[in-house]
């Protein structure tokens, strides 16, 4: 799906099942457990697990759900030493080949959703592929889940032990099944078969930074002998008012993730205040950055009796789309566009309270793109950077270890406005 033009990174709309070229977050999915043809029951769990539970627990391998929560909980009382985190639920994550290789742990804080941390036993030495702690943030499977409730007429008040599991077919895409409709956080709607079909076509994935995935059987060995890691610092550059999919498709009767990527940074910067959340200013900035930027539609859609455009544009558009519309409201906006950039780089931007969009291609030629409001970075033993993003498909912010991730990620593009 990716397009390359003068390396040029074709952004894809799909922002709520970000950028692809079905585009609107859920797929019918009959086929989804016979696939994996796992009892993935026995993974599951829904003990409340503490740091103080398995600070004894001996033998810590990949088979060991203790293990992953030791990781998790390590991880996150180090980040906020004020607080006493414990596991809630743990989901366990596939891969595209049907190996198990991870949990997504639901974090609480005195009995309440305080965020998840995603851990990941093909990323060695880390192993902490994502996270987002903050209060009232749930799992990333609910979020998802939310997502099927949203777009679909599935009863999700009730989901069944079968059903909760994820399955990772790449770097930082997670897709759930509830009752034969699939959400993805990245690959958007197609019917079960091309699902399938991708997934069992699709070459074993690995890893940049991984060596080998080893076997379910090895130890993790750079865990737990020592404590988790260490806060080192984090800075971002404000919020963002978000902008979900389903916000421009209702208001604009059209998505595109760069379009979106665009309308959340033109109302942080002040040049359309109410480009994310005011119906009048989300039709007016959508349609002008829609058109100033070349973006073209490659597919329609009903929904709700409604024709909605999906499209796609260059990063090399934006900067003109987004001059244009401030020249529009008699203002002006600074902007720098890197190719390939570097942590160091980003860092260095967001210091200078400089947002920026990222833009970029992971695996199967998804393209993607999404704001950046700031960075944090861990330590143990080196340096693991994360980015947090605006990710339109919710509400809440994702934190991506782009120490892990980075090297998956190609013709990836920095385009900053301040």
């Amino acid at each position: 799906m990716k397009m390359k033009n003068n390396r040029l990174t074709l952004l894809v709309a799909g922002l709520m099942g970000i950028c692809s070229l079905m585009g609107t977050g859920y797929v019918e999915a009959s086929e989804f457990q016979d696939f994996l043809n796992e009892d993935t029951t026995e993974k599951y769990s829904n003990e409340i697990i503490s740091e103080k539970d398995i600070e004894n627990f001996g033998s810590l391998n990949f088979e060991n759900k203790e293990a992953y929560a030791k990781i998790a909980l390590e991880f996150s009382n180090s980040m906020d030493v004020e607080k006493v985190f414990k596991i809630s639920e743990m989901i366990p994550i596939y891969d595209g080949d049907k190996n198990f290789i991870g949990y997504d742990c639901r974090m609480q804080v005195d009995n309440k959703d305080h965020g998840y941390v995603i851990v990941d036993n093909r990323l060695k030495d880390d192993y902490i592929s994502e996270f987002n702690l903050k209060e009232n943030v749930t799992s990333l499977f609910n979020n998802l889940v939310e997502i099927i409730d949203k777009k679909s007429d599935v009863d999700t008040n009730n989901v069944s032990i079968e059903d909760k599991v994820i399955i990772s077919n790449e770097a930082t895409v997670y897709n759930v099944n509830i009752q034969d409709v699939v959400a993805s956080s990245a690959t958007g709607v197609e019917d079960s078969e091309s699902f399938i079909e991708e997934l069992e076509n699709q070459e074993g994935y690995r890893y940049s930074n991984g060596g080998s995935y080893g076997h379910s059987g090895d130890v993790m060995t750079s865990y737990p002998s020592n404590s988790g890691y260490s806060y080192v610092e984090s800075y971002g550059v404000g919020a963002f008012i978000p902008m979900l999919q389903e916000d421009a498709e209702a208001h604009a009767g059209k998505f595109a993730c760069s379009v979106t990527a665009m309308s959340i940074m033109a109302e942080k910067l002040g040049i359309a205040r109410g480009a994310t959340y005011d119906s009048r200013t989300i039709n007016a900035t959508y349609n002008k950055l829609w058109k100033d930027s070349g973006t073209s539609i490659y597919k329609t859609a009903k929904k709700n009796g409604k024709t909605i455009s999906y499209g796609s544009t260059y990063d090399n558009k934006l900067i003109p789309a987004m001059n244009s519309l401030a020249k529009s409201k008699n203002k002006t906006v600074n902007s720098a566009q890197i190719y390939k950039p570097v942590f160091s780089q980003m860092k260095s931007y967001l210091r200078s309270n400089k947002n920026f969009i990222f833009g970029y291609n992971v695996g199967q030629d998804i393209g993607h793109s999404v704001v950046v409001q700031g960075y944090h970075i861990g330590k143990k033993g080196t340096n693991s950077n994360f980015l947090i993003i605006a990710d339109g498909w919710t509400i809440n912010a994702r934190y991506i270890n782009f120490t892990a991730h980075g090297g998956d990620m190609t013709n990836t593009c920095m385009t900053a406005f301040w």
